[in-house]
């Protein structure tokens, strides 16, 4: 079909979150218009989960082409770059302080549900279809139809784009992949008015992020912007641990229970952050993951973004950054493809289906990158005999190698070896006690 007009472009994004909002986003900038469907009712329809670190040179970038850094930063927490790594005795490996004014270490913090809603705001009104469970996407005469669970079919469309999670419907119909088990699980909660209700467990914290590894466990704590501090425990366990051990996942005291017999050689000071999290607000979650460098044959008029193409598990911090770099090429590359068709007065779908091929083999590699960065801090962890001890150095440069100006690398894991190696040897012992 030969397009007289941008107007004339039809996409579908199915997902709204960060990396299905930031497509649409950057797509309506360019002038395209696209419609999301995403089976939550609403915006406010779920907790959206802890705090995000946008990166300047993936995340940030996409706010910046969005035409939304100003209003992201009036949300972004600079001192939410504060960060401490411990063990289970609390001793302290790492620690950073936050920053108070533009940043110095390039990660600010953003809530995860401010930023959907920043990206959800800018959009035109009605562009997003709440309450809209896509069933099956079916190919026909060249373009893509969607039927959702109400048996409303909608399209026709040129393109359709899976920005639909973990166990995203539009994957199976590229790729036999399914998620598999990481092996490790856990369970998370809130501590709300943190700093007024608990002021020790908000000074561990310092406004940003408290790590703790030991014995393939991990207990962890984040701020969020209201406040509250969003807490963890995850630990390498089978999956399906709660039905394994007979445990009702809706009673948050038995999950607290039996999380805590896991830690019961852990600093009171650390395992505190679980007996402190609000009754009843515990939930417990199994984490997924696709292959390292998952791939599949390009079908034209399809395609994947964000976890719908390259799940992982969070220990890198890299997941949001990654999809909104998705969403940042493929907007380039459809509205190349669309003014492609308009200029030179041929059929959209062969130029578009050229440049997705593109745009996936890009994203390939640079997914398979991030992904293995994120499998090894895993690994490095959970399933390290005497982890943080013996792998506090691979675990900090890996998570540093995105932020090395080239060239640099060598001279930076030198001096990080060197301070980690000394403080190991002779600085390291259990944070003391304030009462």
């Amino acid at each position: 079909m030969q397009l007289s007009n941008k107007q004339d472009a039809k996409v579908a994004i199915i997902g709204a979150g960060p990396a299905g909002t930031t497509l649409a986003r950057l797509l309506h900038r360019a002038d395209i218009p696209s419609t999301i469907f995403e089976a939550e009712k609403s915006l406010e329809a779920r907790t959206q989960g802890g705090t995000l670190d946008l990166h300047y040179n993936t995340g940030i970038k996409a706010v910046k082409e969005a035409g939304l850094h100003d209003e992201y930063l009036k949300h972004a927490r600079y001192d939410g770059e504060a960060f401490t790594f411990a063990d289970k005795q609390y001793r302290i490996y790492i620690r950073r302080p936050g920053s108070t004014g533009e940043s110095k270490h390039g990660r600010p913090e953003i809530d995860r549900s401010r930023l959907r809603e920043i990206l959800v705001a800018s959009m035109p009104q009605n562009s997003i279809k709440w309450g809209v469970k896509i069933k099956e996407v079916v190919g026909r005469d060249g373009e893509w139809w969607l039927s959702d669970d109400d048996g409303k079919d909608h399209g026709p469309y040129h393109l359709v784009v899976g920005a639909d999670g973990a166990f995203s419907r539009v994957r199976k119909l590229l790729s036999d992949e399914f998620p598999s088990y990481a092996g490790v699980g856990g369970v998370w909660g809130l501590i709300h008015d943190a700093e007024k209700r608990f002021p020790k467990l908000h000074a561990m914290a310092n406004r940003g992020s408290f790590f703790s590894f030991s014995d393939g466990k991990s207990i962890m704590a984040q701020q969020l912007g209201d406040g509250c501090l969003n807490v963890s425990a995850i630990w390498a366990r089978p999956e399906n641990w709660t039905k394994t051990n007979g445990l009702d996942e809706q009673n948050g005291e038995a999950l607290r229970s039996a999380a805590l017999k896991g830690y019961t050689d852990w600093d009171e000071r650390i395992t505190s952050l679980l007996d402190a999290i609000d009754s009843g607000g515990l939930v417990n979650r199994d984490l997924y993951h696709l292959p390292v460098g998952i791939r599949w044959k390009h079908v034209p008029g399809l395609t994947l973004i964000g976890d719908a193409a390259h799940l992982m598990t969070p220990f890198a911090g890299e997941g949001v950054n990654l999809a909104m770099t998705d969403a940042l090429d493929l907007s380039r590359v459809i509205s190349k493809a669309v003014e492609g068709s308009i200029n030179t007065s041929r059929d959209l779908r062969p130029i578009l289906s050229f440049a997705l091929k593109g745009f996936e083999d890009d994203m390939f590699r640079r997914a398979a990158e991030v992904q293995q960065k994120t499998l090894d801090m895993m690994n490095f962890m959970f399933f390290t005999p005497g982890a943080p001890y013996t792998t506090i150095e691979r675990y900090a440069m890996t998570a540093l190698s995105d932020e090395l100006p080239n060239g640099t690398a060598w001279a930076v894991g030198l001096m990080m070896h060197t301070f980690l190696f000394v403080k190991k040897k002779w600085f390291l012992k259990p944070e003391p006690k304030v009462e």
